[in-house]
């Protein structure tokens, strides 16, 4: 099976949109012992600063600023308060350690008065409050999951990745170059492939389906939003070049989540814009998951098993 039109994979992603819940996103995340540890010290010393009004100790003050400073307090409920005294735990570390010390005296003094009546029962031991607060910060680590969706997919087709540029270069076979990972070899990658486009950020992962090399931008939008709204404009601006020497060097803008639908069925305002960048630019690709499983079965042709 030969490479089609392009709008036949913009078809095949509108016809089949993107769940509500794709398990490709699923995050679970675990509280680990450190944290627990470091954050049960805390807890026990803002318990004696705020029961017995020890608001001056210098010996609790110190070490509870020390804690402060350690990975897992993010994860404490403290540092869940502090945000609402417009400080965040990033901003206290960056201060001298007496100026840390008197935001601290001040901090203390709030959040005994306002939450220490809800936590002052909760048990030293106890995670929930801790696994909530990590979970609702889970939205950050989605990041890089999109890459390692596409590159799930190409490993079902039997995809290898490959770390070095000249090995991409010369093996005509299935390969996955993640340029993120080995950014020094990027623009080595590019020269010998004859990639001649001044890209304004690195593109995602470099794909060889034997003669064909696809280059990868790609995004889990989920709801709309002005940032959101940028994302998809720069994927239209992805694909929106060509490289006339290189017939077989195709531009992929992969776009999931559930936001995804309302692009490919028309009903976003940017959805005109990629249709006219894809008829400008026949060799390159706007697609779903639907609509690339299809584009990458169709450059195997009969080699593709059904994934």
């Amino acid at each position: 099976m030969k490479i089609r039109e392009n709008m036949y994979y913009w078809e095949i992603s509108r016809l089949n949109p993107e769940p509500a819940l794709d398990p490709s996103y699923i995050i679970d995340l675990k509280v680990r012992e450190e944290h627990l540890r470091a954050v049960k010290q805390m807890r026990r010393i803002i318990k004696r600063i705020c029961g017995e009004g020890r608001f001056e100790d210098a010996e609790l003050l110190l070490e509870l600023d020390r804690l402060l400073m350690m990975d897992g307090a993010q994860y404490s409920e403290f540092v869940a308060f502090m945000n609402t005294c417009d400080i965040s735990q990033s901003i206290y570390a960056k201060l001298e350690e007496n100026e840390r010390i008197d935001i601290l005296k001040h901090l203390l003094h709030a959040f005994c008065e306002r939450r220490f009546h809800i936590y002052e029962r909760l048990s030293e031991d106890d995670v929930c409050v801790m696994q909530a607060i990590m979970d609702r910060g889970a939205v950050r680590r989605f990041a890089g999951l999109g890459k390692t969706k596409v590159k799930d997919i190409l490993a079902r087709y039997g995809f290898k990745e490959v770390e070095m540029p000249s090995l991409f270069y010369a093996i005509r076979d299935k390969l996955v170059f993640d340029v993120d990972r080995h950014k020094r070899h990027f623009t080595r990658i590019c020269s010998l492939l004859g990639v001649q486009r001044d890209f304004k950020k690195r593109p995602d992962l470099m794909v060889r389906i034997y003669d064909h090399i696809l280059i990868i931008e790609i995004k889990h939008i989920k709801e709309a939003g002005g940032a959101q709204d940028k994302q998809i404009k720069e994927l239209i601006e992805f694909i929106d070049v060509s490289e006339p020497k290189e017939e077989n060097i195709h531009y992929v803008s992969f776009m999931d989540g559930r936001y995804a639908n309302t692009v490919f069925q028309g009903q976003h305002q940017y959805s005109g814009d990629a249709i006219m960048a894809l008829k400008r630019n026949p060799n390159n690709f706007f697609v779903n998951t639907a609509g690339f499983k299809h584009l990458v079965k169709d450059i195997l042709g009969s080699t593709a098993e059904s994934v």
